[in-house]
């Protein structure tokens, strides 16, 4: 796990264990055709549930491949996140 942010749980009328954050997490891609290739990237993962969500967040997964490739645009009507607390 590189880091964590928390916005906080059980907003808009959803149970009290959903909850929302900003997840970023260190990642190795390995592509099929060059299953010797090891290349660094990150994952993250954002969730708009919560009191704390900064106005600038965007639902959504994105995925950096360092020095490859960026996909860091997200796309509408992909579907919603959630963290559940335990």
């Amino acid at each position: 796990m590189i880091s964590f942010q928390f916005y906080g749980c059980g907003t808009e009328g959803l149970p009290p264990n959903f909850c929302g954050g900003l997840l970023k997490l260190g990642i190795t891609a390995t592509p099929d055709a060059a299953s010797s290739v090891h290349l660094a990237g990150a994952l993250t993962i954002n969730c708009e549930i919560g009191p704390d969500v900064p106005a600038s967040v965007v639902e959504g997964i994105r995925v950096n491949v360092y020095d490859v490739i960026n996909f860091n645009k997200p796309v509408e009507e992909s579907g919603n996140n959630i963290y559940i607390a335990r």
